[in-house]
């Protein structure tokens, strides 16, 4: 037992390790950090150590105290990511998520204050572990649920505005570019992801995901031809450019505009700024 206290921070940093050392907190204050253990800071107690200044009378007394927070941390992450992903967490079945989301928390321990940021990345923690096709399934559903925490979360956008379309020259249309609600979100897939179960596809699906006029988040799939021109337009590209590159017959403009300026896709026109 050191014959000082430890500061606030020599406390803080010795408390963060010991509640997130995969190990478990009776292994980590027994064992030395695995030489062969990745990522090995997650293993490497702070220099000072705090346990002798837990008021107890006892080892095992001080190591359950320690306990109840390690089990309390991973426990309330646990929920988040299975309240993010529900799709995935039901297709996965509890115990396997509960692994993946131990494993995921090794590489990817929260690093803010906002417990809705700590499963951002899961979905590419997934799809970086898949070797089925089962699992390459499951990283793809995660990213459309993620999707849909985007579109939730998103700013609100202009107002619906097509107004300036009858007023437009003719040079005017040459950098007319589409303003998406910024609630957009698109993924290709090589699954249908919106049936219960996986179901590869010849060609890859589109999906768009976007916050309806009740404040829902909506995914629904789409044509190839619409997630280029949405995601083209997300980028700035005028409209007559992204025009260009696709077979013009079979763009249906007109249906593309009325569909989803309806339902607030598409929410207004402007013009490219030149630079």
């Amino acid at each position: 037992m050191s014959d000082r206290p430890p500061s606030l921070s020599e406390l803080q940093h010795w408390m963060k390790w010991i509640i997130t050392d995969p190990r478990g907190t009776e292994n980590a204050l027994r064992e030395a950090a695995p030489t062969d253990a990745q990522p090995i800071h997650r293993y490497q107690s702070p220099p000072f150590e705090a346990l002798s200044w837990i008021s107890s009378d006892s080892h095992r007394e001080r190591v359950s105290r320690i306990d109840v927070y390690a089990e309390a941390y991973f426990a309330r992450i646990h929920e988040s990511i299975s309240l993010d992903y529900p799709r995935t967490r039901e297709f996965l079945g509890d115990e396997y998520f509960m692994k993946q989301v131990a494993s995921y928390l090794k590489y990817h321990p929260s690093r803010t204050p906002n417990l809705g940021e700590v499963g951002l990345a899961f979905p590419d923690w997934l799809g970086s572990q898949a070797v089925d096709p089962w699992e390459e399934f499951a990283a793809d559903l995660a990213r459309l649920e993620r999707n849909r925490i985007y579109a939730f979360y998103a700013p609100f956008g202009p107002p619906s505005d097509f107004s300036r379309l009858a007023t437009l020259t003719e040079s005017d249309w040459a950098s007319l570019v589409l303003i998406l609600d910024p609630s957009v979100f698109l993924i290709q897939s090589s699954f249908e992801l919106l049936e219960s179960e996986p179901r590869r596809v010849a060609e890859a699906q589109s999906f768009v995901t976007y916050r309806d006029s009740t404040l829902s988040p909506i995914s629904t799939s789409i044509r190839t031809q619409e997630h280029f021109i949405f995601e083209q337009s997300q980028k700035g590209i005028p409209l007559l450019r992204i025009i260009d590159q696709l077979d013009e017959a079979d763009c249906g403009l007109q249906e593309i505009f009325e569909t989803w300026g309806n339902r607030g896709v598409i929410k207004t026109i402007q013009l490219e700024t030149k630079k």
